[in-house]
């Protein structure tokens, strides 16, 4: 699995490009990532693209363990939007997932299938 991390110049989104086999590892090691670019402390707007990935098989169990991690380790943020950007309906379903076991009511989180939707429901 390849994790990019980069961020858009123009709305200072920052954006996660995943390729390949997606592992609990990869996620951890992506959000850490996303926190450490100074973006996030104060624009918290990020865009996983994973159109790209294969997270078929990802167990629950590592969905659970993602969602604790992030809730745990995540530094505070006032607010923050997440948005997953899938072709696949596994994937879909799995993004979904994520946010239910998350339940963190600082995080807003929606998946979508275009990333120019995406982006522009971050922006707004």
């Amino acid at each position: 699995m390849a994790i990019g991390i980069s961020v858009k110049e123009t709305s200072g989104i920052i954006v996660v490009t995943a390729e390949g086999d997606l592992t609990a590892e990869d996620v951890r090691d992506g959000l850490v990532g996303v926190w450490e670019r100074p973006e996030f402390a104060t624009h918290a707007r990020v865009l996983w693209d994973l159109r790209n990935a294969n997270a078929a098989d990802l167990p629950s169990g590592d969905l659970r363990s993602i969602a604790a991690f992030e809730s745990k380790e995540r530094p505070e943020h006032p607010r923050a939007r997440l948005a997953f950007v899938v072709q696949r309906d596994v994937e879909f379903g799995l993004a979904r997932m994520v946010g239910v076991f998350s339940e963190d009511p600082h995080i807003d989180q929606s998946v979508f299938r275009d990333r120019d939707e995406a982006e522009r429901w971050l922006t707004k």
